[in-house]
């Protein structure tokens, strides 16, 4: 009894459980009872023999620890059996796949095993890391990114330099969209490849998540709730949310779109749709001079449809893409056959079917090199412009006879109906720029127009069937035809809020609406083009009110004349009756009428003051 009362403290002073203790411990304890067995064996040696109670009494101890260094041996020689028991069933879970189960059992082996000297040690670490990886390709396979980070974070702990975990870890953040996390693990992997393929491999991640980065920050700074509005970068550029806030109460604008046609079905673009009272040229929305016999629904160009979303597409409506102008109704003129051929005969018919059916803007995106200067097309431009009605026309892509992508002079070599201007100014012609606003080398230029807009991966509304990569109602492409219709934009909306303006009035403000960019390039800005036109409009106002001071002066004048015999207290009580029934005669009158009668009321309030 008291041997084994012993035992248990010695037990429990070196702080080993049989239950619980790892191999390793047990080995080490083994070692720790046989030195002290060992040690008390000395001592009974030494010790005389006429020393018998301490002689005796190191033997006890001698036997006690001998006997518990046996029980601990065979405790070890066990655990090692039931390790390698382990170390057995995790090798054939890992070889079929079982990853879970294998992860279970590595870790219960390196529970049991402390030994680093022992070489199962090194390759159950290194296999529990390379289960934990695997286990998270599974998940990573699946899309649970979040278990597939959880599992690569546990094999990196066993070992750090994990190559592959870092890159792996970092793509499932990418997926979670967590940013800084990607990042920080995509730059490790950078850091810590070794090979050609792994550099690549590294930078093309860190490439990809600095992508994701700015088409983040450009959703944050997008100009409406548009889904794909931050790809449409010139809208920053042209300041239009602040050119919005001017306009409170929008007045509808009417934009001719003489082009391919247009996806009148479009969802951003139905609700614009302008619809003919009388269509003797079709029977759809789309007014078709081409006559071939098309069936209407094939008279829906992808060209026209892309200029005419620039224009007038819906916008903060949660869909897709934003564009500049308010209450816009889209004239859609179908000129263009479907191999994109059109005759001059078309181009002026449009062009007077716009004019005497209500359109405020024209838009021709053509350009069309067949077409030498005729006076035909000068006299329908200028019956436009008698009747300011903005023409806005793009100079077209270089020499599309020729099949090149050069620019060319129109000073030299004039076409139609870009040049059939003669230097007046009757239209608002408009060249191409890049995303940082220069001059793109193969738009066509000459000194007659200082309009331009960027023509580079603009967005719009399109028709499906044109879109084969993703086969959606949208496009990205590049082009002067794409310029213009962003001039368009800016017009429309000076119509959207002063309605009719006097043609030269909008050529020059436009011409002054720029500001300088980073680059030092001069950018169009829609805010300032609308403060251009308030500087005109003000001064106009002010010239009418002065007019209308005068009239006011006049009448008050006549009252004043008959009251001024009268007493004060008279010509005081008279003055007040006529301050109320001029306000209350105001609640009726339009604008010069009404600012008259003010005018009269501040007179009549001065002279009251004066009695």
């Amino acid at each position: 009894m008291l041997k084994k009362i012993f035992f248990w403290m010695v037990v429990y002073l070196f702080g080993v459980s049989f239950v619980n203790a790892s191999c390793f411990d047990l080995n080490n304890t083994y070692k720790q009872y046989s030195s002290e067995s060992t040690r008390y064996f000395d001592l009974y040696l030494a010790t005389s023999y006429k020393d018998t109670e301490i002689r005796n009494g190191y033997y006890s101890q001698y036997t006690q620890y001998k006997s518990l260094a046996s029980d601990t041996y065979y405790e070890y020689q066990s655990c090692k059996s039931r390790i390698s028991d382990i170390f057995d069933k995790w090798y054939d879970a890992s070889t079929l796949w079982r990853y879970s189960e294998s992860i279970s059992y590595f870790e219960s082996y390196l529970v049991e095993n402390w030994d680093t000297s022992d070489s199962n040690y090194g390759i159950a670490r290194k296999n529990l890391s390379v289960s934990y990886k695997k286990y998270a390709d599974s998940y990573f396979l699946k899309e649970n990114y979040r278990e597939a980070v959880n599992n690569y974070l546990k094999a990196l702990a066993i070992d750090p330099k994990f190559q592959s975990a870092n890159y792996l870890i970092a793509q499932s953040y990418l997926a979670l969209n967590e940013l800084n996390n990607a990042q920080n693990y995509a730059q490790i992997a950078y850091n810590n490849a070794t090979s050609a393929s792994d550099i690549d491999s590294a930078k093309g991640l860190l490439s990809e998540i600095q992508t994701k980065w700015d088409t983040a920050n450009a959703k944050l700074n997008s100009v409406s709730n548009d889904t794909i509005a931050y790809l449409q970068y010139y809208l920053k550029d042209l300041n239009i949310n602040i050119a919005w806030n001017q306009i409170s109460n929008p007045r509808q604008v009417i934009v001719a779109v003489i082009d391919d046609g247009i996806n009148i079905n479009h969802p951003d673009l139905t609700k614009n749709i302008w619809v003919a009272q009388n269509n003797v040229y079709g029977t759809s929305k789309i007014i078709n001079f081409q006559n071939d016999g098309l069936p209407d629904n094939a008279t829906a160009g992808e060209h026209g449809t892309m200029v005419a979303g620039i224009i007038g597409a819906t916008t903060w409506n949660n869909e897709w893409i934003a564009w500049i102008a308010k209450n816009v109704k889209l004239m859609p003129i179908r000129i263009f056959d479907t191999d994109g051929g059109t005759k001059e005969e078309f181009i002026i018919k449009a062009i007077d079917y716009a004019i005497d059916n209500g359109a405020n803007i024209i838009n021709l995106s053509l350009g069309w090199s067949q077409f030498k200067y005729s006076k035909w097309m000068d006299e329908t431009i200028k019956k436009a412009y008698d009747r300011w009605i903005f023409v806005v026309i793009a100079w077209w892509n270089g020499d599309v006879l020729a099949n090149k992508q050069n620019w060319v002079n129109l000073d030299i070599n004039p076409i139609s109906p870009v040049c059939n201007n003669k230097g007046n100014n009757y239209s608002f012609w408009v060249f191409a720029t890049n995303r940082e606003w220069y001059r793109t080398l193969w738009t066509n230029y000459g000194k007659c127009t200082p309009f331009f807009a960027p023509w580079e991966e603009i967005v719009s509304t399109s028709v499906a069937w044109y879109n084969k990569v993703l086969w959606i109602n949208y496009n990205q492409l590049d082009g002067t035809s794409f310029s213009a219709p962003i001039v368009s934009w800016i017009l429309a909306l000076g119509y959207n809020k002063y309605g009719k303006i006097p043609y030269s009035v909008a050529y020059d403000a436009l011409s002054l609406a720029t500001t300088t960019n980073s680059k030092g390039n001069p950018v169009l800005d829609a805010n300032k083009y609308l403060n251009n036109l308030q500087v005109y409009f003000d001064k106009q106002n002010a010239k009418k009110i002065d007019g209308l001071k005068g009239k006011a002066k006049l009448q008050f004048d006549r009252y004043k004349k008959q009251y001024t015999h009268l007493s004060k207290e008279t010509q005081k009580s008279k003055y007040q009756s006529l301050v109320s029934g001029f306000q209350r005669k105001s609640k009726t009158l339009k604008w010069d009428n009404l600012t008259i009668n003010n005018l009269i009321i501040e007179l009549i309030n001065a002279e009251i003051s004066k009695l």
